[in-house]
């Protein structure tokens, strides 16, 4: 069963960016194997089809482009990111990019990191599904964390036009989920804060640290993305959640100053 499921998922890989038909057909087929495993990170064990269902991670955010205008399918694509998300484990996920050719690499994090940006604009579950929109959440910010991982192994100095656009997407992500309407405690009614905090703790935070590091880490570079960030930087100065507004502050100075010694 193991020999004949990796074979299946090779074949899937080859035609998920096909035609639309070809698209939902992959996504059903993809949804039954991932049915059949525990994508508990935490309680389960390394299944040999983890690596193969792994290697269709780039495959399959990209299927969502063709997904949009169908919402049954969409949401049924979007139901595998998030499982595939939620099962990787970081070396998985390494290799995985890793085994990319540089220009699919920076096309894999640039599409995840849009792909990160659209959940947090409340564009794929209802409003009223908050359990699917805090797991969504949940797993947003697992994939900002990883990506950030394999783009701090690749800082350089010199961007072609492709990484310039990875980077301001993967910003625009990031600074997205700080401002996500879902995650905003501040806005929330006492007891919905109270078991958001209780669940799930204030999930910003550790995507506020992400944004920091990976700011201070890309240096002169700074210069190349400030114009496209500089608006994300005063919307996240406004968040009232004191950590976010600081950082939302420091980031805008240090943009200024960046453009001004450039």
């Amino acid at each position: 069963r193991t020999i004949v499921s990796k074979l299946l998922l090779d074949t899937l890989n080859v035609h998920f960016l096909g035609s639309q038909a070809e698209s939902k057909k992959c996504t059903e087929i993809l949804e039954i194997l991932i049915s059949d495993i525990d994508t508990d990170p935490e309680n389960r064990k390394e299944s040999p089809l983890d690596r193969s269902i792994v290697s269709l991670l780039p495959s399959v955010c990209r299927s969502l482009e063709l997904l949009r205008d169908d919402e049954d399918y969409l949401l049924l694509s979007v139901t595998c990111v998030l499982a595939i998300s939620f099962m990787v484990t970081p070396k998985q996920f390494f290799d995985c990019c890793e085994s990319l050719e540089p220009p699919k690499k920076t096309e894999f994090i640039k599409n995840l990191s849009e792909m990160v940006y659209w959940f947090v604009e409340g564009k794929t579950y209802p409003k009223n599904w908050f359990a699917m929109l805090m797991f969504q959440h949940r797993v947003s910010k697992r994939i900002l964390a990883l990506a950030g991982k394999v783009l701090d192994k690749r800082i350089n100095d010199n961007w072609n036009d492709e990484e310039t656009k990875m980077w301001i997407s993967f910003f625009q992500a990031t600074l997205a989920y700080l401002d996500s309407s879902v995650l905003k405690l501040e806005t929330c009614s006492a007891s919905k804060a109270s078991t958001i905090k209780d669940d799930y703790g204030d999930m910003r935070l550790s995507v506020c640290a992400v944004v920091k590091a990976m700011w201070a880490r890309i240096g002169k570079n700074q210069a190349v993305v400030v114009q496209s960030l500089v608006k994300d930087f005063l919307r996240c100065s406004l968040i009232d959640q004191k950590e976010i507004s600081t950082l939302g502050i420091e980031l805008y100075f240090s943009a200024m100053e960046r453009e001004f010694t450039t």
